[in-house]
């Protein structure tokens, strides 16, 4: 989806609005490394013995851990996308920064719920569930053009919405 928010950014708003997204997404990206580190060193003992308690244990850390990282950016964000752009932030683009960084969240209780559903061979409903967050993307995308509201404020929403659809639909799942 990111790449298509790249595609979708520079043709209806142009590049500039790609740069800034850009960094905004390589800031994030660079934040969720040790989530995505951690899903990765604790998944095979987790998966092997299928092991909930060591699941819960990981998820809890992971969810106090990725919450203390949103937190820093909302502190130092300005400083960070500065020194990547070697621009001075605007104040819009700063809450563009905090609004895309509530990814960091989402998108580690995204990875905790796959481990899950996997651990619990559900592999099936991890794949259904890509497949209706996607579907959600693309009717996001189709309203926000059909109504003109294009804007990086919409696109980062139909992200964030398309994202936390996928971790409903895996809650669900899990429940199964």
């Amino acid at each position: 989806m990111t790449r298509s928010n790249s595609v979708l950014i520079g043709t209806f708003l142009g590049y500039n609005w790609v740069a800034i997204y850009d960094i905004l997404e390589k800031i994030v990206g660079a934040l969720l490394i040790p989530f995505n580190l951690l899903n990765q060193s604790s998944y095979p003992a987790i998966a092997e013995k299928k092991d909930l308690k060591l699941f819960n244990k990981v998820f809890k850390i992971s969810l106090i851990s990725s919450l203390a990282i949103y937190l820093l950016l909302l502190m130092t964000g300005e400083v960070i996308f500065s020194i990547l752009s070697g621009a001075t932030l605007e104040r819009s683009n700063y809450y563009y920064l905090i609004y895309y960084g509530l990814l960091i969240p989402i998108v580690n209780i995204i990875y905790q719920l796959t481990t899950l559903l996997i651990v619990k061979n559900k592999n099936k409903y991890y794949s259904k569930s890509l497949i209706y967050s996607l579907l959600v993307y693309i009717l996001g995308v189709i309203i926000i053009y059909y109504f003109n509201v294009i804007s990086l404020f919409t696109i980062i929403s139909v992200k964030l919405f398309a994202d936390v659809s996928n971790i409903l639909i895996m809650l669900q799942y899990n429940k199964k």
